[in-house]
């Protein structure tokens, strides 16, 4: 009896997958797209070593966002926007984002959805004409180990501010965040 245990053990492996211990590529991907409604932006794609979990807890840590993005010299906090889902937290800030054409003040709705792994931002008044965007965060389920991170940011500075320019810009910037989070990530 046991004989036929071991004989059939291989035969019975034979069907199932091992976990996967192959790493995901480290290029990013960035391009630029518009909204349907033709706003111009930025999309990001890229594969991190670490948690959703520590990662939303990065991006969503608006008080220290400057620490990705070194262009944001200061953000205030301004008031809770209250919500009816324990899951969601809505926050209205102040940002100071200094850019070539000045700093720019912009007041900012941002929403985190923790169940989800979704932060988003919404410009609400300020000096650009739209500043919008979020992050998505999932679990990378053929890389153990790792997470998938999604970063979409749209920009208009008005009709004053060269849209390539701010093109520009933003996917400097989001090739310079992707970096800092891996750095952060590995400390």
């Amino acid at each position: 009896m046991i004989l036929l245990i071991i004989l059939y053990l291989p035969l019975a492996r034979e069907g199932q997958t091992e976990p996967s211990s192959k790493k995901p590529t480290d290029e990013v991907s960035i391009e630029l797209r518009k909204t349907e409604d033709g706003i111009g932006g930025v999309v990001l794609s890229a594969y991190l070593e670490g948690s959703v979990e520590k990662v939303y807890d990065i991006v969503s840590n608006v008080p220290n966002i400057h620490e990705l993005f070194p262009s944001f010299q200061s953000v205030e906090f301004i008031r809770s926007v209250e919500t009816h889902d324990p899951h969601i937290v809505k926050n209205l800030w102040t940002y100071n984002i200094k850019s070539p054409f000045g700093t720019k003040v912009l007041e900012i709705l941002t929403t985190g959805r923790a169940k989800e792994h979704i932060v988003e931002w919404k410009r609400v008044a300020g000096d650009l004409r739209i500043f919008q965007g979020k992050w998505i965060l999932h679990p990378a389920k053929d890389y153990p180990g790792y997470m998938h991170l999604e970063y979409r940011s749209y920009v208009d500075g008005g009709f004053f501010t060269p849209q390539f320019l701010v093109d520009i810009l933003n996917k400097r910037d989001a090739a310079d965040m992707i970096l800092i989070m891996r750095e952060k990530l590995c400390k």
